[in-house]
């Protein structure tokens, strides 16, 4: 996150009654890089995964979050 603070997408401010809590918000900046990249990014997933079929993607959603719990853990 420092990266994109200091890129000047992120800003990032805290509360001064509580220090636990920290506000992050996209910058002008940020907003124009995520319209540009995300129809990218959809348009690469939907080239990588568009060919499964509604059961298979279902499945591949399945077995990411079963290996991310494990990551958690």
């Amino acid at each position: 996150m420092d990266k994109l603070v200091k890129s000047g997408l992120l800003i990032r401010s805290g509360r001064p009654d509580d220090q636990r809590v920290i506000h992050v918000a996209l910058t002008d900046d940020g907003n124009k890089f995520m319209d540009n990249s995300m129809p990218k990014y959809r348009n690469l997933v939907d080239y990588l995964l568009g060919f499964l079929n509604d059961e298979e993607a279902n499945m591949l959603v399945a077995l990411l979050k079963k290996v991310n719990k494990k990551v958690e853990n």
